[in-house]
């Protein structure tokens, strides 16, 4: 019993121990890789057996994999880009289609025996094009383009359709359909009597039409292309009317544009209307108008400033243009940036010149000659230099003139035969160094020619100032009859010309006369010093040194940038024998007008009386290397000995 149960136990064990040789030997996962692996781990696998070779041909197939998968991210990169490129340039021709703008001229449909002359439909189109582009060129107006609400700009073109799809019909479709353009479109055909008959056409608005004879082609056309621009461009085309000298055309133009319903155009309007005026109660009306209905409208109320200005209502033109000044922004968002510029640069030069600074106006006005058009350029520079010579330094005007070719007699010639005979500087040189006969000589002819000459309908009246001006070269000589009748013509109104008016007064010897003239004067410019100055100079022409006293300080209290007053300050105290206390004031005037040959002479001499013997000796011989009268010059020399 014991025995079997051993062997049955020997029996039992070794089949144990077979069973489990035999799962060991089993795998233990299907996966061939995990197979080859578990071999390879024991180093059951041969150098050159299967599975060997299988993981090799497996671990060179990884390596290919990996290589395709990179070349196939590079691709997938690539295809990327390129759909972002496509979709990009997509993106772009788009929006470049909805930026569309300007003029598209289409092909006129022509009769065949015009086309076999040659003027097909896109050589008539080309045609019309040029006679629209010619226009544009023309009008030189200073209203902003963005302030238009269709504006043309310069994109003016001709389209002709190609047959087919390509990028460039794709372009023109998606332009017509998403932009803002004008599309212009017209016929030339022929009528049952032989003449040619030529309709223009915006859009879809009704066509305009004109007949002629056949060789009356170019004029057809060219009342077409006015057609054209009258109905797309009213503003600008009445500034082209105005240019080719058809007022009344012009004002009918404009008297739309009010009428309509466009409120920014119909403030255009009353402006344009305005500069037509012939009249300052016109100007004034439609100027008003416009600044009713928008008080920030800037053109408006720098073009009434100058209005104002024009026929010497200077407080008036001074409140104006600091108005103008104080909204710069809507002067540079209604006016092209050129115009912005040069316009609040002569704005601001007025105001100083209104006030006396004439130092800082004369930088403004020759800041100006750079700003200004080319067409005013001339312009500019004749006002820089006369403001130089009020500032009594006609040596600096001399040298802006001649550095710019306007020096010679020829060239001023050429200036007044466009502008008039009063564009002229000899009598500002004249009067800045106090030869009063020479003023008479110029101003006396330069009025017989202003009364020859065509005044402009739209213009102050062009005498006047000229008038002022020697009316006083009249009372400074003695002439005072001819003094009173030439200023007699002049409007009340006018603040230079009462001026004038009491100064002749003062050197008639009347004094209670001159004492009204200049008292209105004072009222009808509170803000400004030029009428005290002139008040100051009535009292010391009656040696009454205490009223010229006081009202010199209050013109240098309105003017404290102004020489004139400070001198003649200065004279009244010499008047008074203060010639220590006159001194202190030549020496202020000295600071503002550096180059005025007499105000040394004066300076110079009220140091010798105070006993400053030397620094007058050096005031006369400043005087004497400046500008001076034959007078002046005469004094100068013997004190120099």
């Amino acid at each position: 019993m014991a025995r079997r149960a051993r062997r049955r136990g020997d029996q039992v064990a070794a089949a144990g121990a077979s069973s489990i040789d035999v799962a060991e030997a089993l795998p233990t996962t299907l996966d061939v890789i995990d197979i080859a692996l578990e071999a390879e781990k024991h180093g059951a696998a041969a150098p050159d057996s299967p599975t060997r070779r299988f993981l090799l041909k497996h671990e060179r197939l990884i390596d290919a994999q990996t290589a395709q998968l990179g070349r196939q991210r590079w691709r997938d990169f690539i295809l990327t880009g390129l759909g972002v490129c496509a979709l990009a340039a997509a993106g772009l021709l788009v929006w470049d289609a909805s930026q569309a703008g300007g003029v598209v001229v289409e092909p006129f449909a022509a009769p065949p025996e015009l086309v076999e002359r040659g003027l097909s439909g896109p050589v008539l189109a080309t045609q019309m094009l040029d006679k629209l582009r010619g226009m544009q060129a023309q009008t030189d107006s200073t209203r902003a383009a963005s302030t238009y609400a269709d504006n043309w700009g310069d994109e003016i073109e001709i389209e002709i359709p190609s047959t087919g799809v390509s990028i460039g019909e794709a372009r023109r479709y998606l332009r017509a359909w998403l932009g803002d353009q004008t599309r212009l479109s017209g016929e030339v055909f022929r009528l049952a009597d032989g003449r040619l008959a030529v309709t223009t056409r915006v859009g879809a608005t009704p066509a305009t039409r004109s007949e002629g004879a056949e060789d009356e082609l170019d004029a057809l056309l060219q009342k077409g292309a006015e057609a054209i621009y009258a109905e797309t461009q009213p503003y600008r085309y009445s500034v082209w009317l105005v240019r080719e000298n058809r007022i009344d055309d012009a004002r009918a133009v404009l008297q739309r544009l009010v009428a309509g319903t466009d409120k920014n155009e119909q403030l255009w309007g009353y402006y344009g209307l305005g500069n037509l005026a012939e009249t300052l109660a016109e100007k004034e009306f439609y100027y008003g108008v416009a600044l009713r209905k928008n008080p920030r409208f800037a053109p408006a109320r720098f073009n009434l400033a100058q209005a104002v200005g024009g026929f010497g209502q200077e407080e008036r033109g001074y409140q104006e243009l600091g108005r103008f000044l104080a909204d710069a922004g809507s002067a540079r968002r209604e006016f092209e940036p050129g115009w912005a510029a040069d316009m609040l640069n002569e704005a601001e030069a007025s105001r100083a010149a209104l006030v006396g600074d004439l130092g800082r106006a004369g930088e403004l006005s020759e800041t100006g000659v750079d700003l200004a058009v080319a067409s005013f350029k001339s312009a500019a520079l004749v006002r820089a230099a006369l403001t130089m010579a009020e500032g009594h330094d006609p040596a600096a005007a001399r040298r802006i003139l001649q550095a710019n070719g306007l020096s010679t007699p020829q060239a001023m010639a050429r200036l007044q035969a466009q502008f008039g005979p009063t564009v002229e500087v000899e009598s500002a040189f004249a009067r800045a160094i106090g030869d009063w006969e020479a003023v008479r000589a110029r101003l006396a002819d330069v009025l017989a020619a202003t009364g020859d000459h065509e005044r402009g309908p739209y213009q102050a009246d062009p005498t006047a100032l000229t008038r002022t001006v020697l009316a006083l070269a009249y009372a400074k000589l003695g002439r005072i009859a001819e003094a009173r009748a030439t200023i007699a013509p002049t409007d009340l109104d006018c603040a230079p010309c009462v001026r004038a008016r009491g100064l002749v007064e003062a050197y008639a010897g009347d004094a209670r006369a001159a004492d009204h003239w200049l008292s209105e004067s004072v009222r009808i410019t509170p803000s400004l010093p030029a009428a005290h100055n002139d008040w100051a100079e009535a009292y010391l022409v009656r040696g009454d040194a205490a009223g010229a006293l006081a009202q010199a300080r209050l013109a240098v209290r309105k003017g404290p940038n102004w020489a004139e007053p400070r001198k003649l300050w200065g004279d009244a105290l010499i008047l008074q024998n203060k010639p220590a206390e006159a001194v202190r004031q030549y020496h202020d005037a000295v600071k503002l007008a550096p180059h005025w040959g007499a105000l040394h002479l004066a300076l110079g001499r009220a140091q010798a009386a105070a006993g400053q013997a030397q620094a007058a000796r050096e005031s006369f011989r400043t005087a004497a290397r400046l500008e001076l009268n034959a007078a002046d010059r005469a004094a100068v020399a013997p004190l120099l000995r």
